[in-house]
């Protein structure tokens, strides 16, 4: 797994702008998670994330959640998976909520790639969600299902054995679960 610096620095950028715009609204929420992401053509990611609603029922969410590298993965019939993909997601979205318990989200995603050995540029999606609370009034526990839409292109300018572009299907199925904050 590779650190950088930079993805950190507009990461940690995001959530103290979610924290500030966060405080002085009212009837908002911020959840802090853990998520899983089970992408088609490149395996599996874990990270954590951020998110803030503008409402408990019915308003705009902003989030970003950072998921670290993925499994290796192969290229067909060239019998070697050496190369990994890191992701960070930045959310805009709409949150409805159907029940006091019960919502579901939906919006567009601007995705930071990175990859071992190839250049992938950043890509825009989608996403969507069902979730569920339980809890206080105050501190609640969710889980959400997930669902995220994108593609990206990977170029091996300096690799031999690989002379065309490699396109993937990095979005899929996952899940977020975490604790949300109701103010």
């Amino acid at each position: 797994m590779h650190f950088h610096i930079g993805r950190v620095i507009r990461v940690v950028a995001l959530v103290a702008m979610v924290f500030f715009v966060a405080v002085p609204a009212s009837a908002g929420n911020l959840r802090i998670f853990g998520a899983y992401l089970d992408s088609s053509d490149v395996g599996s990611f874990t990270g954590a994330g951020v998110r803030y609603a503008s409402s408990d029922t019915l308003g705009w969410e902003f989030g970003a959640t950072a998921y670290l590298e993925s499994e290796d993965f192969d290229f067909g019939e060239l019998e070697f998976d050496v190369d990994t993909i890191e992701n960070t997601a930045l959310d805009l979205g709409f949150r409805v909520s159907i029940s006091e318990l019960f919502y579901f989200t939906g919006g567009v995603s601007y995705f930071m790639f990175d990859a071992d050995l190839g250049d992938v540029d950043d890509e825009w999606g989608f996403y969507g969600t069902l979730g569920a609370t339980i809890g206080g009034d105050t501190f609640r526990f969710f889980i959400e299902g997930m669902y995220r839409d994108v593609s990206a292109t990977i170029t091996y300018d300096d690799f031999d054995l690989i002379e065309d572009d490699v396109k993937l299907d990095i979005g899929g199925f996952g899940v977020n679960a975490g604790l949300e904050w109701r103010f």
